[in-house]
């Protein structure tokens, strides 16, 4: 699979540690994204962390955090006007000069790699696959416009599977630039190619370069000049409206990822802190001693004529005097790109990343994102409080519905693995030292209950109410409280393999599910147990159903279990998911019924699982846990280190 412009930076160098992590918890496999962010406020109070809601995107929104997750490739501004686009078509808008965000629908799904406008409200951005959206009221609606076409060089019987996947990308666009006034744009892209429009993205033209290698910078000049860049060595230009295309040498290895240029020079920004200037329209370049080997993303200029540019890691590098020195932003993720109007700064980058300094650049970077390091690992919520608890013992809590959260953390810090909220101020999680928690301020404080010892982990946890907790955990261990889990009582499930989940249809009737296919079944409100007979023999983690006894599980796999008589015969229901698509979570609304798995997998169900449908949650990481509202109000979703809504199906 072809990757963005961003991300082929960070594969010049080795490998960083941002990748998936399993973790092992109360003998759960439960996949997750390490975050590697750091929580900021600017609302004060111990704990605070104000999120203003999203607004929706195909049915899914982000509650946590804000505006959004998803990582950020470009930004364009004129005055109060900033725009921002990135990972899976995210649009993010301020009318504020970057003080406040809000997330729009882009109208795609694929990837948006770059913007501009024209200062009077039409904004078009590009990206992968050929994607093409455009704005006419500075951002707040997108249509999407016919995607570029490209024609493909012939088929190579011999090439493979990689240069067929390589060919597959080829209209995939990289970076934007235009001339306000005539309307004229260029973009860049995979394989050498070159589109240039003259009606301000409404129409497209590839134009042809004379090369193959891929293009990630490009730069408008005079009019009906402009320069692309990208691997290869050589920094193209076209003097005649892309008629003809001159290569001229820079005499650097790196990929150029930026340009830049005034009358007066060229500045061209790439790998391992490449920097390059000509001051001959491109014929040839010198290379600047830089301070940074990190790679670097853009490369722009402030009002007063300083130079910038941003890269991984939160790099920051300015030009004043003819030198060139490293300057903090306070941000430690990569920054992909920068924008200033030269009384603001913006710097947009990985995982939904916004920076801003009210200055150009010089004074303290202010985040303007809700950061988090950890993981989600489980949600539930109540009424109008929505919970998610997850890695260190994190405890996010809105009272409203999501729009804002207060942050805070279980004590002894260690991994919440699940939980279950009884009613808005009283829940119960188990965490991954086997430990069973009880709170009854709505996770702000929790008190320990006695866990079941070293020698077996707990997992998962259901109530039908204050008197009536189950947990479930390894070697067939149900636990059971009457007395609002002051003690609990070990049942006898008559099995001896691993529980993953207890879930129940009301305060007589539970299941738990486990290893290798195991469901047991008690009607008598855990006094005895029974074991049901299902096709499967694959691990199952969760459980849901309606109280007409319409039950399904979901498991690893790609398992989907359905049942339509309180769980006595089960059938394997098909759902068309790849065998990498585990599934860790399942709920329903009442009349839909929701399954979420690993890879972003989420599907749903309106006919009790006779058929399923995929959806795009308006993320790429794994869910690892999902909770249902029961009056068809919105669901909630949880991944890697934030929240996610639907809104109710019309």
């Amino acid at each position: 699979m072809w990757q963005s412009r961003a991300a082929v930076k960070t594969q010049a160098k080795s490998a960083r540690a941002n990748g998936k992590t399993v973790l092992f918890a109360a003998g759960l496999i439960t996949v997750g994204v390490v975050g590697g962010v750091v929580a900021l406020s600017r609302t004060g109070g111990r704990g605070a962390t104000q999120t203003p809601r999203g607004e929706a995107r195909e049915g899914w929104r982000y509650l946590f955090p804000s505006p959004q997750r998803n990582t950020l490739q470009s930004v364009w501004g004129n005055g109060r006007n900033v725009i921002t686009v990135g990972r899976l078509g995210t649009v993010v808008v301020s009318r504020d000069q970057g003080l406040t965000w809000a997330v729009r629908p882009s109208g795609v799904t694929e990837d948006l790699q770059s913007v501009w406008g024209d200062g009077h409200g039409v904004l078009v951005a590009v990206g992968n696959n050929g994607a093409i959206v455009r704005s006419e009221d500075w951002g707040q609606h997108w249509t999407a416009r016919p995607r570029l076409t490209v024609p493909e060089p012939a088929a190579d019987a011999d090439a493979g599977a990689a240069a067929a996947q390589q060919l597959a990308g080829r209209g995939t666009l990289t970076e934007l630039c235009g001339d306000a006034q005539t309307g004229e744009l260029y973009a860049s892209g995979r394989m050498g190619v070159v589109a240039r429009s003259t009606d301000r993205g409404m129409s497209w033209q590839v134009l042809n370069t004379g090369v193959t290698e891929d293009l990630y910078a490009v730069h408008c000049g005079a009019a009906g000049t402009a320069y692309v860049s990208g691997r290869g060595g050589y920094v193209l230009r076209t003097q005649d409206h892309g008629t003809t295309w001159t290569p001229f040498v820079h005499g650097s290895a790196a990929t150029i990822l930026s340009i830049y240029g005034s009358a007066r020079e060229l500045v061209a920004v790439g790998w391992f802190g490449t920097i390059l200037t000509s001051t001959d329209q491109g014929q040839h370049w010198t290379s600047s001693i830089a301070p940074t080997t990190e790679d670097l993303s853009t490369v722009t200029s402030f009002a007063d004529g300083t130079l910038a540019a941003v890269g991984a890691r939160g790099t920051l590098v300015v030009r004043r005097n003819g030198a060139w020195a490293a300057q903090a932003t306070g941000a430690t993720e990569s920054l992909h790109a920068l924008w200033s109007d030269g009384t603001t700064a913006i710097g947009v980058g990985t995982e939904g990343l916004i920076y801003r300094t009210p200055t150009q650049g010089t004074a303290p970077w202010d985040a303007r994102t809700t950061r988090v390091q950890g993981t989600v690992l489980a949600v539930t919520g109540m009424n109008h409080v929505r919970i998610a608890v997850g890695r260190a013992g994190m405890v996010l809590r809105s009272e409203n519905d999501g729009r804002t959260f207060q942050k805070y953390t279980a004590a002894g810090g260690a991994d919440l693995t699940s939980v279950f909220a009884i009613s808005e101020q009283e829940l119960y999680c188990t965490n991954n030292d086997n430990k069973i928690l009880h709170s009854t301020d709505g996770g702000r404080t929790f008190s320990l209950v006695t866990g079941p010892g070293r020698e077996r982990s707990v997992s998962g946890v259901w109530a039908s109410g204050p008197d009536d907790v189950y947990v479930a955990g390894s070697g067939g261990m149900l636990l059971h409280s009457t007395d609002r889990g002051r003690t609990f009582t070990e049942l006898n499930s008559g099995v001896s393999e691993d529980f993953f989940s207890v879930w129940g249809l009301n305060a007589q009737e539970v299941f738990a599910v486990g290893t290798r296919g195991f469901i047991v079944r008690s009607t008598d409100r855990g006094v005895s147990w029974q074991r049901m007979i299902n096709m499967s023999t694959r691990d199952l983690t969760g459980m849901s159903g309606d109280p007409s006894g319409k039950l399904f599980a979901t498991g690893k796999v790609g398992e989907l279990l359905v049942s339509q008589d309180h769980g006595v015969h089960w059938r394997i229901a098909r759902a068309g998911l790849p065998p990498t698509s585990s599934m860790f979570g399942a709920c329903t609304t009442g009349r839909v019924w929701y399954a979420a798995g690993l890879g972003a997998t989420l599907v749903r169900s309106t006919d009790q699982g006779a058929t399923w449908t995929r959806e795009s949650p308006f993320t790429e990481d794994d869910l690892v846990s999902i909770w249902c509202d029961r009056t068809d109000r919105p669901i909630l979703g949880a991944y890697a280190g934030a929240v996610l809504e639907r809104a109710p199906l019309e």
